[in-house]
């Protein structure tokens, strides 16, 4: 399958926190807990919304993911809005 199904990876250290799928342009949630959290954007080619290292043997590239370079910092009782262009 190559089509590509977006997640947004919240990430605190190298732990992945939270992890939503995008079906637009939009993404909200109020379910983000106050902290600083990096950002990803997985290409989740087989939709199970996890990233796949790949398979060398059947010759699968693993999926990928690209990197948010500035941090997001979440406020408590605050709307916490942010741009993303990748």
């Amino acid at each position: 399958q190559t089509t590509e199904h977006r997640v947004i990876q919240f990430v605190q250290g190298s732990d992945v926190t939270f992890s939503f799928p995008i079906q637009g342009s939009e993404w909200n949630s109020s379910r983000i807990p106050p902290g600083e959290y990096g950002l990803r954007i997985l290409l989740d080619t087989n939709n199970n919304g996890i990233w796949d290292s790949g398979d060398f043997e059947k010759k699968r590239q693993p999926e990928k993911v690209i990197s948010i370079d500035k941090k997001l910092s979440v406020r408590g009782d605050w709307d916490n809005e942010r741009n993303i262009v990748y």
